[in-house]
């Protein structure tokens, strides 16, 4: 489910860069995010309470928090970065990313 901000910073990748599905680039994302959540919180993090936005050019993608982030040593988290990796080719290729949490665990 893509947010309306979420399609908009996908328009410009997509008329720079075409081949590349980015839906599936933020699928991926927000799965990576939810998946890096859930040790920190305990609890599950819907796909519409985190807005993703990925930057076509670095390979990076930074995730804001639009619920309230667990607090872990003290810091609340509220956000996420990552990176993400397309392989291009037959079948709009193979979308990959990572998300880290560092200095939570």
């Amino acid at each position: 489910m893509a947010l309306p901000d979420e399609r908009r910073h996908l328009a410009r990748p997509a008329r720079s860069r075409p081949q590349v599905v980015w839906e599936r680039v933020l699928f991926s994302a927000k799965e990576g995010v939810c998946k890096a959540w859930f040790p920190l919180a305990g609890r599950r993090l819907g796909f519409p309470d985190c807005a993703v936005a990925p930057d076509p050019d670095s390979g990076t993608f930074a995730a804001a928090l639009r619920v309230p982030g667990p607090v872990v040593a003290g810091a609340r988290v509220d956000r996420f970065t990552g990176r993400r990796r397309v392989l291009e080719g037959r079948g709009h290729g193979l979308v990959g990313t990572a998300v880290a949490v560092r200095g939570h665990v």
